[in-house]
């Protein structure tokens, strides 16, 4: 493991004098970046484990004269450094690094978005779905209010995902054409390679109120902190069967494997028809475990890492100052980490799927179930607003 430390901040230095001492005072702050690097070196073309963190800091300066009412000097500041100097905010706010439960989940949901075996949309179970159509539309002009009511629930697990999987029906030939890339870079190589981008997370903190400078004259404002987590992972694949020689053969793999139009989507697809199984899927993943698992051509995961930028930036907003005062500037914060587990494969992906942790998502839909079911006066909402599958 080797740790690396930097320090990039430089000092700048200002001045304030006052006539009560006639003493001028020099003050001395540091800008710029600093930050440490931990990297671990797992061998030759392996997977390592890496974290940077990364500080920035910026504080304002104070210049200008307070003239008497006699046209004299009583206060002169000449790039002062402020005296409000915080630390660069944490980014602990968004918790720290995923739970073994949480990487499992994480795990299989990467495998299920780059098995090279997946379809891009079930078309078998698309069609099985057209046909609820008509009856949703009816139940929609039967009752619009309990549907508007109901309509978070209804949108996000009736209307969008089938909308979504008939925009990627109409993207068919470009996917086609990268699957079957995929394809001969699985034939060609020993392992290949696909990230695939998990989601972010952004937390607004409570305004906070500072009082920037003090000394010779009061500037007081508010700071804000915004904290971001970007996540992302990559999985690679290793071919383990022989694929059609012929061209044409190959393409007709990657045409069946985009639309799923294969022995094994036959499971998905009873397990996407079967009632309910929408609800199931949201709280314990089994839809991805299924399509982790699809086996259609043989191919072995490994090489597993998660990986995120976690940033943490403020920023200000002066409310009082004196007129005679001028800031350089604003105050600026900002922190940054970035990190790589590896985690492994074979200890992630169990043999049973493992019930996750509701993230905000899923509590918004349990809470649109649960109120779904709950009377409001004169509006009392009895049923879902969608057809189980």
């Amino acid at each position: 493991m080797a740790t690396k430390q930097w320090n990039d901040q430089q000092p700048t230095s200002g001045t304030y004098w006052t006539k009560v001492t006639d003493v001028t005072k020099v003050a001395t702050t540091q800008h710029g970046t600093y930050g440490v690097l931990v990297d671990v070196d797992p061998g030759f073309n392996q997977d390592n484990f890496f974290e940077l963190q990364r500080f920035e800091t910026r504080v304002p300066s104070v210049s200008g004269e307070e003239i008497n009412s006699s046209g004299n000097a009583v206060k002169i500041f000449s790039a002062y450094p402020v005296g409000y100097r915080p630390q660069p905010p944490s980014v602990s706010t968004l918790g720290g690094l995923p739970s073994w439960a949480e990487l499992q989940n994480k795990c299989i949901k990467v495998a299920a978005l780059t098995n090279p075996s997946r379809a891009l949309v079930s078309l078998p179970t698309t069609l099985g779905e057209m046909r609820d159509i008509p009856a949703m539309t009816q139940r929609l002009g039967r009752n619009a209010l309990a549907a508007v009511a109901k309509g978070y629930v209804t949108w996000r697990f009736a209307y969008k995902p089938l909308l979504n999987d008939l925009k990627t029906i109409s993207k068919f030939t470009r996917s086609v054409v990268s699957r079957f890339e995929y394809l001969r870079k699985l034939s060609e190589r020993k392992w290949v390679g696909k990230t695939v981008t998990l989601g972010s997370t952004s937390v607004d903190l409570p305004r906070e109120s500072v009082m920037i400078h003090s000394e010779g004259a009061y500037i007081s404002g508010y700071r804000y902190v915004r904290v971001t987590r970007k996540e992302w992972a990559s999985m690679r694949w290793k071919l383990l069967c022989t694929l059609p020689p012929s061209v044409m053969a190959r393409y007709d793999l990657a045409d069946r494997l985009v639309k799923g139009v294969t022995s094994y989507e036959t499971l998905q697809m009873a397990w996407e028809l079967t009632p309910w199984s929408w609800l199931v899927d949201w709280f314990y993943g089994l839809g991805d475990y299924i399509a982790a698992n699809n086996n259609t051509i043989p191919a072995l995961p490994g090489g597993f890492c998660w990986m995120a930028t976690d940033t943490a930036t403020s920023s200000y907003a002066v409310i009082s100052k004196p007129e005679w005062v001028t800031l350089s500037g604003a105050h600026f914060e900002k922190t940054t980490r970035k990190i790589r587990l590896v985690p492994g494969v074979s200890s992630l992906i169990p043999p049973v799927p493992v019930l996750p942790i509701l993230t905000n998502g899923q509590a918004s839909i349990l809470g649109g179930l649960v109120l779904s079911r709950t009377n409001f006066g004169p509006l009392k909402m009895r049923n879902l607003a969608l057809k189980p599958r």
